[in-house]
């Protein structure tokens, strides 16, 4: 009987399952690391996932965060009291080569579930983003596609642009509505929540690696 039973286990169409499943979760992982790897050498943007070191606060402070990042928490921007826009911006800005490149970050709702992510300088590209159904809005110049996925608790925006060689700064501003960033802040509730910003060569978003 116990021989019957080995036989029956070893004919079965299931018995080299395990291995061959363990095979693809290894070649799974190094499609991943590749991935990594990729993405650490095409981001150009340092300390966007805290904005610390090289990044301002116009009309605004950074405070609190949200683990709504699939990950990676993501960091509360304030507006003051000002009736005016409020953004977190990047004060160096980098030069990028005349290529396609991707403009990405993820954001959440805060009192607020718009917002506008720009680029100064270049071609200047810019969107609207409705972090409420994560869906784009309003667009300016300079894109030349957009996108806008459920990510986490939050969303994952960006768009595609031609870089030049010209300083790039990335610019978050919560805002007010579809194609509207001036409101009056209170000095102390977040309105909206962003992190994981990243500026790579290519035509589409890649997984996020902290720089």
């Amino acid at each position: 009987m116990r021989q019957l039973v080995l036989l029956a286990l070893l004919s079965s169409p299931y018995a080299d399952e395990a291995p061959q499943q363990a095979s693809l979760d290894v070649e799974a992982k190094a499609d991943v690391f590749a991935d990594r790897e990729k993405n650490v050498a095409n981001n150009v943007i340092q300390n966007a996932n805290d904005f610390s070191s090289g990044w301002g606060c116009t009309r605004c402070t950074t405070g609190g965060s949200s683990d709504q990042g699939g990950g990676y928490p993501l960091i509360g921007i304030i507006g003051d009291t000002n009736n005016n826009n409020h953004n977190v911006n990047y004060d160096t800005g980098e030069n990028l080569t005349a290529a396609t490149w991707t403009a990405s970050m993820v954001c959440a709702p805060g009192n607020k579930t718009w917002v506008w992510f720009r680029t100064i300088n270049g071609n200047a590209p810019d969107h609207y983003f409705d972090l409420a159904t994560c869906a784009a809005g309003a667009t300016g110049s300079g894109t030349l596609s957009t996108f806008a996925e459920p990510y986490g608790d939050g969303c994952k925006v960006g768009y595609t642009f031609t870089g030049t060689t010209a300083a790039h700064r990335p610019f978050i501003y919560p805002a007010d509505d579809n194609g509207d960033i001036t409101f009056a802040g209170d000095g102390s509730t977040i309105n909206v929540y962003c992190g994981q910003v990243q500026y790579e060569l290519g035509g589409r978003a890649s997984q996020y690696v902290d720089n």
